[in-house]
């Protein structure tokens, strides 16, 4: 809807009166409102390019969504892992009291009997309580990994939930990350920006229908408001197009290269990465192959250390000792298993499978 209002000094007219008939003259303040009406009839294909592109727009963003939610994962793994590491501690912790307590029960008689001295109850209730304390440090660490996972996962965990250990993975070396799909979109996206700078330069043909009230209307000799209309069919050709469509395709050109080589490189690195933890899965597989041999023996040799101490041949310095190696291997084979539980499950987050 348009409308206007003017004042001119000066307006069309004929030099020349005839007797008998004045010349009309064309008012110098001159009204008009109208309203138009376009309709595109042939644009080139610039509005389906331009809901394509949008389309792919957005299915960029969609996707680097989707590539910034991927990161979280690896969070969460740890995490998770985190807490299953911790519970196996707080179980071999409660095992390792109860050889504490056994050795402190056969200390305690060995005092009895005459065979051992004060002090070496004391040394295992001073290992008794160190127990306690390393109980409640992994209480407190369990507490703080399940609040974080909780907020990670939009869902509360309480205190007594059980995480469960998951099952072992074999994992392929197709890399199906998302950022894949992100920067294929990205390069459909400059395919389209490329076909809009063979668009732009094509003719549009549009209809037009105008229609309203002036004074003049279309017979500017007419100085009373009348009402008029007119139509037909417009054409519009831009030429500035070429001038500047070489540098513009130039540029697309450019950032697909770029993109290109953004491409080549995250994949190269992705597959550099995979082989590092591909290594470290090799590494644990050998190391939790010998922890069952290494737990045997320190098993065997801390029973025999029991008897000793029971018989008073050991003191119970020496028990804890042994105890304590067995622990410690015990100790490295949870962690073994659980690194290799977080190398695998790693290793499928790193490919995205």
């Amino acid at each position: 809807i348009y409308g206007q209002a003017t004042y001119q000094s000066d307006v069309p007219h004929i030099p020349i009166e005839l007797p008998g008939n004045p010349t009309p003259l064309i008012p110098k303040d001159q009204y008009k409102i109208y309203g138009e009406l376009n309709q595109v009839i042939y644009d080139g294909g610039a509005t389906s390019l331009k809901k394509e592109t949008q389309e792919a727009e957005s299915q960029v963003r969609k996707q680097g969504l989707e590539v910034e939610l991927y990161k979280l994962r690896e969070r969460i793994n740890q995490l998770y892992f985190g807490i299953l590491l911790i519970d196996e501690q707080t179980k071999q912790s409660a095992l390792y009291s109860k050889d504490l307590e056994l050795g402190l029960k056969k200390t305690t008689a060995a005092i009895e009997q005459g065979i051992a001295l004060k002090s070496s109850a004391d040394v295992l209730r001073v290992e008794l309580l160190k127990i306690q304390q390393r109980v409640i440090e992994l209480a407190s660490a369990r507490k703080a990994y399940t609040d974080m996972l909780g907020l990670m996962i939009n869902k509360p965990i309480d205190e007594p939930s059980i995480l469960l250990m998951p099952p072992g993975i074999d994992v392929d070396d197709e890399v199906k990350r998302p950022e894949i799909a992100w920067y294929d979109f990205q390069m459909q996206n400059l395919t389209l920006q490329q076909s809009q700078l063979q668009v732009i330069n094509r003719p549009k043909i549009s209809f037009f229908l105008q229609g309203g009230v002036g004074r003049p209307a279309l017979n500017f000799f007419d100085d009373q408001f009348t009402g008029f209309y007119y139509g037909g069919l417009r054409m519009a050709w831009p030429l500035g197009g070429y001038y500047v469509n070489a540098n513009e395709k130039a540029l697309i050109d450019i950032r697909r290269q770029e993109l290109s080589i953004q491409q080549e490189t995250f994949l190269f690195n992705t597959r550099l990465q995979s082989k590092k933890e591909n290594q470290e899965i090799v590494k644990l597989e050998s190391l939790l192959a010998t922890d069952d041999e290494i737990i045997q023996l320190r098993s065997s040799i801390k029973t025999s250390a029991l008897n000793q101490l029971e018989n008073g041949v050991m003191t119970s310095s020496d028990y804890l000792r042994e105890a304590n190696a067995e622990d410690l291997a015990r100790q490295n084979q949870i962690l073994h298993q659980m690194q290799l539980r977080i190398a695998q499950y790693t290793l499928r987050t790193t490919l995205g499978q």
